[in-house]
């Protein structure tokens, strides 16, 4: 703390962005630049003008004040115009300023060969060489062979909402029938639907040309080896029986007995009971099929006592 007293303008714009709740990081960098701003007028900023800010902002691009520096005293001044001193039309006059953005420079193969030499480590590699497949491939090879651990939390809105998102991804295609309005030999035109749009306007049409359209359908298309819904932890295939053995004996569990029939169900020592593959919905026994018809077909009749006499 200290005692230097507080002038009320100050006092004043922390209250406000106390009640608005801005971070103490933030709160610092407007009392900051709104006291460099102070400092170049010779004055309290209460009786600045529009004229004063901008003779402030080319003094700062002129004395070489970076383009974050400069935004940063932007949202400052703006928050002091606008909820403190109340005087929004200084406010709405003072321009944001604009990073200007270069050209790329292309590099040659020796130029990228010899950046990627000087890479620390294989992180930074594949950050620079993701376009090139090989190099890619070489920073995923390590990786497959570490053992992987899913980190998972509560969701906010509940699992049934993780679950609606990840049901459109895993149980519907890319595009259905009832989207597609009309196509031809060059064009596809199909229903989208734009979220940007609230209210019935959010349904457009879209026309693409075929070879566009297939290759946006062909992203929905998993690679060769990939699976839509797949487990992870110890019940994942790859590693399912050794990660399972490794359990039972850290929690001294015994094994079951594999070596048993289903024809001689007495000689099996697992503890929990079986599960028939297909039990009879009124004694819960064995379920054994006698005939299979097809549809539209009647069933046959047993025999009658007569016949079965004769």
């Amino acid at each position: 703390m200290t005692n230097k007293a507080i002038s009320p303008l100050r006092r004043r714009m922390m209250e406000d962005m106390t009640i608005r709740g801005l971070a103490d990081k933030t709160q610092n960098g407007y009392i900051r630049h709104v006291k460099n701003f102070a400092i170049f007028l010779g004055r309290s900023p209460d009786k600045a003008t529009s004229e004063d800010v901008r003779r402030y902002q080319l003094h700062l691009r002129t004395s070489g004040a970076t383009v974050s520096t400069m935004a940063g005293a932007v949202s400052a001044l703006k928050f002091l115009f606008n909820q403190t001193l109340q005087r929004r039309d200084i406010a709405n006059l003072i321009p944001t300023p604009r990073e200007i953005r270069k050209l790329p420079v292309v590099l040659s193969e020796e130029d990228v060969e010899r950046l990627l030499n000087c890479a620390p480590g294989l992180k930074a590699q594949a950050a620079l060489s993701v376009s090139d497949p090989e190099a890619f491939a070489t920073y995923l090879a390590p990786l497959r062979k570490t053992n992987w651990v899913v980190y998972a939390k509560q969701p906010f809105a509940g699992p049934k909402a993780v679950l609606a998102y990840l049901s459109r991804y895993t149980h519907r295609v890319a595009i259905s029938n009832s989207r597609l309005i009309r196509m031809d030999r060059r064009n596809v035109t199909f229903r989208v639907k734009d979220y940007r749009v609230k209210g019935p306007r959010r349904h457009k049409t879209m026309t693409l040309d075929a070879a566009e359209f297939i290759r946006r359908l062909l992203i929905h298309v998993l690679p060769k080896g990939q699976h839509r819904i797949r487990q992870y932890g110890f019940f994942g295939n790859g590693n399912r029986a050794a990660n399972i053995a490794v359990i039972r004996e850290l929690l001294r569990a015994k094994a079951p007995n594999t070596n048993h029939s289903d024809d001689n169900p007495a000689g099996h020592t697992d503890d929990q009971p079986r599960t028939l593959a297909l039990p009879c919905p009124c004694c819960g026994g064995r379920l054994i099929i006698v005939e299979a018809f097809a549809p539209q077909q009647q069933p046959r009749a047993p025999p009658s006592a007569s016949r079965a006499a004769a």
